[in-house]
C-alpha cells in the first residue's frame, strides 16, 4: 500500500548507485542486489506477499526466495521493505506479485538469513534529508505495517494512525516543496 499523501511516490531505485549498494550492504553484508521482472499472475494479491508466493509455487513449482524489496522516494529516503519472489523450476528469479505502480521490475536483495513465520518484518529506512521528521514517518510506517495485517481488528487504531501519516506526509511534502 503507497501512503503518500503529497509526497513523491515510492519508487525502484533507476540504477544502483553508491547510495543505493551502501545501503543494501547494510541490510545483507555479502549480497548484492538485482533488477527483477515483476510478471504479475492473475488473482494474486501484492500482499501477504509469502502466502501468495508459496500458493503460486505449489501449483507451478519452483522456490520463494526471501529478501528485500528496495524502494526509493526521491530526496526523501531508501526503504527496504520485507519481500518474497518466486524462484522457477528453471530457476528464474521473479515477482509474481502485482506493484502499486504498474512496476515491470523491482529492486530486490535476497536475503537467505531472514525468515518468515507469520508475522509482519518491518521495514528498514534510509533517509537523505530531513532526518527527524523521515525518522518519525518510518516509524508510523512501521506501525501501518503492524496494523495492516491485523486488520479489521484495530480498524479504529488504524485509521487514526493514517491521519497521523497524512498529517506527518503534508507537513514533510511542504517542506521540501
Amino acid at each position: 500500500m503507497q501512503l503518500d499523501f503529497g509526497l513523491p511516490p515510492e519508487v525502484t531505485p533507476a540504477s544502483i548507485d553508491d547510495e543505493v549498494a551502501q545501503f543494501c550492504r547494510e541490510l545483507v553484508p555479502g549480497q548484492a542486489p538485482l533488477f527483477v521482472p515483476v510478471r504479475p499472475e492473475a488473482g494474486l494479491a501484492p500482499e501477504p506477499c509469502v502466502p501468495n508466493v508459496v500458493g503460486y509455487l505449489t501449483q507451478h513449482g519452483g522456490q520463494c526466495q526471501l529478501g528485500w524489496w528496495i524502494r526509493l522516494r526521491p530526496g526523501i529516503y531508501l526503504r527496504a521493505q520485507f519481500h518474497a519472489c518466486w524462484v522457477s523450476p528453471a530457476e528464474e528469479l521473479c515477482d509474481v506479485l502485482p506493484k502499486p505502480n504498474g512496476e515491470t521490475s523491482i529492486l530486490f536483495l535476497p536475503d537467505l538469513k531472514v525468515a518468515w513465520r507469520g508475522k509482519v518484518i518491518e521495514s528498514r529506512f534510509k533517509p537523505f534529508s530531513f532526518k527527524r521528521e523521515i525518522h518519525e514517518l518510518a516509524a508510523l510506517y512501521r506501525k501501518e505495517e503492524q496494523l495492516r495485517y491485523d486488520l479489521p481488528v484495530y480498524q479504529a487504531e488504524y485509521q487514526a494512525l493514517i491521519r497521523q501519516i497524512s498529517t506527518l506526509a503534508q507537513k514533510l511534502a511542504k517542506r521540501i516543496g
